[in-house]
Protein backbone atom coordinates (compact mmCIF):
# COMPACT_ATOMS: atom_id res chain seq x y z
CA UNK A 1 0.00 0.00 0.00
CA UNK A 2 1.24 3.31 -0.66
CA UNK A 3 -0.31 6.20 1.18
CA UNK A 4 0.52 10.02 0.51
CA UNK A 5 2.31 11.51 3.03
CA UNK A 6 0.53 14.74 4.88
CA UNK A 7 2.66 17.50 4.40
CA UNK A 8 3.68 19.02 7.90
CA UNK A 9 1.96 22.42 9.27
CA UNK A 10 5.57 23.67 9.16
CA UNK A 11 5.97 22.35 4.93
CA UNK A 12 2.56 24.30 4.91
CA UNK A 13 3.68 27.63 6.37
CA UNK A 14 6.47 27.94 4.07
CA UNK A 15 4.59 27.31 0.62
CA UNK A 16 2.07 30.26 2.11
CA UNK A 17 4.93 32.47 3.10
CA UNK A 18 6.56 32.52 -0.60
CA UNK A 19 3.17 32.80 -1.69
CA UNK A 20 2.67 36.02 0.56
CA UNK A 21 6.31 37.51 -0.62
CA UNK A 22 5.50 36.53 -4.46
CA UNK A 23 2.16 38.61 -3.89
CA UNK A 24 3.60 41.35 -2.06
CA UNK A 25 6.59 41.81 -4.65
CA UNK A 26 3.71 41.68 -7.59
CA UNK A 27 1.86 44.12 -5.69
CA UNK A 28 5.19 46.35 -5.14
CA UNK A 29 6.00 46.04 -8.65
CA UNK A 30 2.28 47.35 -9.96
CA UNK A 31 1.93 50.05 -7.66
CA UNK A 32 5.05 51.31 -8.91
CA UNK A 33 4.44 51.13 -12.05
CA UNK A 34 1.27 53.13 -11.30
CA UNK A 35 3.31 55.55 -9.22
CA UNK A 36 5.42 56.05 -12.70
CA UNK A 37 2.97 56.74 -14.58
CA UNK A 38 1.12 58.97 -12.80
CA UNK A 39 4.05 61.09 -11.80
CA UNK A 40 4.54 61.39 -16.02
CA UNK A 41 3.54 64.97 -16.84
CA UNK A 42 0.78 64.95 -19.42
CA UNK A 43 1.20 66.24 -22.79
CA UNK A 44 -2.38 67.47 -22.82
CA UNK A 45 -1.97 69.91 -20.36
CA UNK A 46 1.23 72.39 -21.43
CA UNK A 47 -1.07 72.38 -25.37
CA UNK A 48 -4.02 73.11 -23.16
CA UNK A 49 -2.06 76.24 -21.37
CA UNK A 50 -1.34 77.02 -25.31
CA UNK A 51 -4.80 76.97 -26.15
CA UNK A 52 -6.13 78.86 -24.02
CA UNK A 53 -3.22 82.05 -24.17
CA UNK A 54 -4.33 81.78 -28.36
CA UNK A 55 -8.29 82.06 -27.45
CA UNK A 56 -7.88 84.84 -25.24
CA UNK A 57 -5.69 86.30 -28.22
CA UNK A 58 -8.62 86.25 -30.30
CA UNK A 59 -11.27 88.85 -29.80
CA UNK A 60 -14.84 87.88 -29.68
CA UNK A 61 -16.95 88.90 -32.33
CA UNK A 62 -18.01 92.61 -30.90
CA UNK A 63 -21.54 93.01 -29.04
CA UNK A 64 -21.19 88.97 -28.36
CA UNK A 65 -22.32 88.06 -24.71
CA UNK A 66 -19.99 85.06 -23.13
CA UNK A 67 -22.52 82.58 -21.74
CA UNK A 68 -19.99 79.90 -20.73
CA UNK A 69 -16.06 79.18 -21.21
CA UNK A 70 -14.56 75.80 -21.07
CA UNK A 71 -11.21 74.32 -20.80
CA UNK A 72 -10.15 70.72 -20.64
CA UNK A 73 -7.63 68.19 -21.92
CA UNK A 74 -6.37 64.58 -21.06
CA UNK A 75 -3.17 63.18 -22.47
CA UNK A 76 -3.84 62.91 -26.25
CA UNK A 77 -6.10 66.25 -26.80
CA UNK A 78 -7.04 69.54 -25.57
CA UNK A 79 -9.91 71.86 -25.68
CA UNK A 80 -11.18 75.09 -25.36
CA UNK A 81 -14.12 76.78 -25.94
CA UNK A 82 -16.77 79.88 -25.37
CA UNK A 83 -20.11 80.14 -26.06
CA UNK A 84 -21.98 83.32 -26.83
CA UNK A 85 -25.20 85.07 -27.27
CA UNK A 86 -25.73 87.10 -30.58
CA UNK A 87 -27.83 88.91 -32.59
CA UNK A 88 -25.58 88.77 -35.62
CA UNK A 89 -26.24 86.56 -38.50
CA UNK A 90 -24.20 83.72 -39.74
CA UNK A 91 -22.91 85.77 -42.77
CA UNK A 92 -21.46 88.41 -39.83
CA UNK A 93 -19.82 86.15 -37.33
CA UNK A 94 -18.29 84.02 -40.46
CA UNK A 95 -16.81 87.42 -42.20
CA UNK A 96 -15.71 88.60 -38.78
CA UNK A 97 -14.17 85.45 -37.36
CA UNK A 98 -12.33 85.12 -41.47
CA UNK A 99 -10.51 88.17 -40.65
CA UNK A 100 -9.74 88.05 -36.72
CA UNK A 101 -8.39 84.34 -37.16
CA UNK A 102 -6.25 85.43 -40.48
CA UNK A 103 -4.63 88.03 -38.17
CA UNK A 104 -3.14 84.98 -35.68
CA UNK A 105 -2.07 83.43 -38.61
CA UNK A 106 -5.61 80.90 -38.62
CA UNK A 107 -6.24 79.30 -42.27
CA UNK A 108 -9.85 79.03 -43.32
CA UNK A 109 -10.50 74.83 -44.21
CA UNK A 110 -13.66 74.29 -44.60
CA UNK A 111 -17.49 75.11 -44.11
CA UNK A 112 -20.33 72.42 -43.46
CA UNK A 113 -23.64 72.65 -42.39
CA UNK A 114 -25.36 71.28 -39.33
CA UNK A 115 -27.92 68.19 -39.90
CA UNK A 116 -29.70 66.47 -37.32
CA UNK A 117 -32.30 63.79 -38.82
CA UNK A 118 -31.87 65.25 -42.21
CA UNK A 119 -32.91 68.91 -40.50
CA UNK A 120 -30.22 72.13 -40.98
CA UNK A 121 -29.44 73.28 -37.71
CA UNK A 122 -26.76 75.80 -38.36
CA UNK A 123 -23.70 75.70 -39.94
CA UNK A 124 -19.49 75.13 -38.76
CA UNK A 125 -16.57 76.43 -40.05
CA UNK A 126 -12.89 75.01 -39.20
CA UNK A 127 -9.86 76.72 -39.22
CA UNK A 128 -6.04 75.43 -39.01
CA UNK A 129 -2.76 76.74 -37.52
CA UNK A 130 0.07 73.83 -37.23
CA UNK A 131 -1.74 70.91 -35.60
CA UNK A 132 -3.93 72.87 -33.85
CA UNK A 133 -8.10 73.38 -34.72
CA UNK A 134 -10.44 76.42 -34.70
CA UNK A 135 -13.94 75.64 -35.00
CA UNK A 136 -16.88 77.97 -35.02
CA UNK A 137 -20.47 76.24 -34.73
CA UNK A 138 -23.89 78.58 -35.70
CA UNK A 139 -26.85 77.75 -34.33
CA UNK A 140 -28.36 81.27 -34.29
CA UNK A 141 -31.02 80.15 -37.41
CA UNK A 142 -33.17 77.61 -34.93
CA UNK A 143 -32.40 78.13 -31.19
CA UNK A 144 -34.62 79.75 -27.96
CA UNK A 145 -34.07 83.13 -27.30
CA UNK A 146 -31.50 83.19 -24.33
CA UNK A 147 -29.97 79.92 -25.69
CA UNK A 148 -26.06 80.61 -27.04
CA UNK A 149 -25.76 81.54 -30.90
CA UNK A 150 -22.53 80.77 -32.13
CA UNK A 151 -19.41 78.62 -30.25
CA UNK A 152 -15.99 78.94 -30.65
CA UNK A 153 -13.55 76.43 -29.60
CA UNK A 154 -9.57 75.61 -30.11
CA UNK A 155 -8.38 72.41 -30.13
CA UNK A 156 -5.85 69.77 -30.30
CA UNK A 157 -5.87 65.75 -30.94
CA UNK A 158 -9.49 66.26 -31.50
CA UNK A 159 -9.32 65.33 -35.32
CA UNK A 160 -5.72 64.87 -35.72
CA UNK A 161 -6.16 64.14 -39.51
CA UNK A 162 -7.65 67.24 -39.73
CA UNK A 163 -5.07 70.33 -39.72
CA UNK A 164 -2.02 68.56 -40.03
CA UNK A 165 1.61 70.29 -39.39
CA UNK A 166 3.25 71.59 -42.51
CA UNK A 167 6.86 70.86 -43.13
Amino acid sequence: MNFKRTPSIKTLWQEKKWLGVLWTIISLIFLAVFIYFSMQPSTGEPVRKELEKEFKAIAPLPHAISQDYQSTFKDQHALVEGYYLSTASYQQIRQYYVDELAKHGWQFKQESELRDLGRGLGKTMIFCKGTFNAEIEYFGMDRQPNDWAYAFGLSWGLRPDLCRKQS
